[in-house]
């Protein structure tokens, strides 16, 4: 469910698919012009079973040890070596043939795989992240990501193909199965419709929906198919099933407002928009991306504000602080920008830190 919010929010078009994960290219072989079931999605082709007896199973060692090796043939090179992208919504048979996966796919590869083992493997659903792509121009916000969560003898795991392009704010919590392969039908539709091949994408939202009709992401995009069909009433009926569901749910928000304005009902529109920017004020997610636009836009004295106020509903995220002392800089700052590269600096311990660390040099030097 990746969504540009303030675009979406002022959007007078037809209202934006939200796909529930990613935004893939549509897979044309004929196995996905109809929904498989659920144990075709998750069956494991007889190569990678041989691969995975191999490399993990067969080897001698304690039985904990087995999460240790699965963990190494799923991302390094000699084994699987899944590369993170959007784009990348399959099956267990076609991640391993591509060697991607987004994180519903690596998900199901994942619990697929565990469970072959033995081990208690399940689907996590973490709500509200922030994504970015490798070079960080692009960034924005999910309402829900996934991950797989395992458990062996004492030993729990949390296993996530995009952990270092993913800002995350609560901690993941267990789902069923059930959710999962809704949310793959789900994605499937959305890349249909993103190709405009809407009656193709009825069977894969009915599948979402009859799989799992307890989340937003399904209704959501069942609104927008409606509304692109023409359906006005189905439409209208599916975004309040989606916000009824979880009422900050960006996307639904973005089109119900839409849908009252495109049909001239400026009442339930301006109702729509008035409780969209309620959310906003308390989700510092969105107040970093507002933040950013501001940026963008030159106004830097707004980002600023923007980028504080996002650090006072959570100041546990470097990336606020680093946008902030960007901000600083510009406006001539250097002192408040050292301040909030080394609060940015002393939150990551990834890859981040050493080029804070850098620029915090940099700024030190140029003071003396």
């Amino acid at each position: 469910m990746v969504e540009l919010l303030l675009a979406a929010l002022l959007a007078t078009q037809p209202a934006p698919v939200e796909p529930p994960v990613a935004a893939p290219a549509v897979a044309t072989s004929p196995q996905h012009q109809v929904p498989p079931a659920p144990d075709q999605i998750m069956a494991i082709p007889d190569e990678l079973r041989a691969l995975l007896k191999a490399r993990v199973e067969s080897r001698v060692g304690p039985y904990e040890r087995r999460m240790d090796r699965l963990l190494a043939l799923l991302f390094e090179p000699d084994g699987l070596g899944i590369e993170y992208a959007h784009d990348a919504t399959y099956t267990v048979a076609e991640a391993y043939r591509t060697r991607k996966a987004n994180c519903l796919t690596f998900t199901l590869l994942t619990v697929a795989l565990a469970r072959e083992l033995g081990a208690t493997a399940y689907g996590q659903e973490i709500d509200r992240t922030l994504s970015w792509n490798t070079g960080g121009d692009n960034i924005f916000v999910q309402n829900m990501h996934v991950n797989a969560g395992l458990e062996t003898g004492t030993r729990r795991f949390t296993i996530d193909v995009a952990t270092n392009q993913l800002l995350v704010r609560t901690a993941p919590r267990r789902v069923a199965d059930a959710r999962l392969f809704s949310l793959y039908y789900s994605n499937r539709a959305t890349e249909l419709m993103l190709q405009g091949r809407n009656g193709e994408a009825e069977p894969w939202l009915r599948a979402a929906l009859a799989m799992d009709a307890r989340h937003a992401t399904p209704w959501n995009n069942s609104g927008v198919l409606a509304q692109r069909q023409g359906r006005t009433q189905d439409a209208e009926r599916d975004f309040l099933q989606a916000l009824a569901r979880n009422r900050a749910h960006t996307s639904a928000l973005a089109n119900i407002v839409s849908h009252y304005q495109r049909h001239g009902n400026r009442q339930q529109a301006d109702k729509w928009r008035r409780h969209a920017e309620t959310m906003q004020r308390s989700d510092p997610l969105q107040q970093f991306l507002l933040g950013r636009d501001a940026e963008q836009r030159g106004d830097l004295h707004d980002a600023a504000r923007r980028y504080q106020r996002a650090i006072r509903l959570d100041r546990r995220q470097h990336l606020f602080h680093a946008a902030l002392a960007r901000v600083w800089l510009q406006l001539g700052e250097p002192q408040r920008a050292q301040e909030a590269l080394l609060a940015a600096s002393r939150l990551d311990a990834g890859a981040a830190r050493q080029g804070y660390q850098a620029k915090l040099d940099k700024l030190r030097g140029a003071a003396r």
